[in-house]
């Protein structure tokens, strides 16, 4: 998935006002099935502003187990 959002106003955390109007928002992920009930999950995204660099970079993991029937 890709969002891409005009935010004309904003400033990023360390106080510095976006160079462009412009940001990327991009981002994948997808589940491994390890056992019937049980899933490993990776995903990574980040942020763009279009006329400068990146803003960040995200990877993250988890886990995701079905209780029950």
């Amino acid at each position: 998935m890709n969002l891409f959002v005009y935010a004309p106003y904003v400033s990023y955390y360390n106080d510095i006002v976006l160079a462009s109007p412009y940001v990327m928002l991009p981002s994948i992920g997808t589940n491994v099935r390890i056992t019937k009930r049980f899933k490993f999950n990776i995903h990574a995204g980040g942020a763009w502003d279009l006329k400068t660099a990146a803003l960040n970079y995200t990877v993250t993991m988890g886990t995701r187990i079905m209780v029950g029937q």
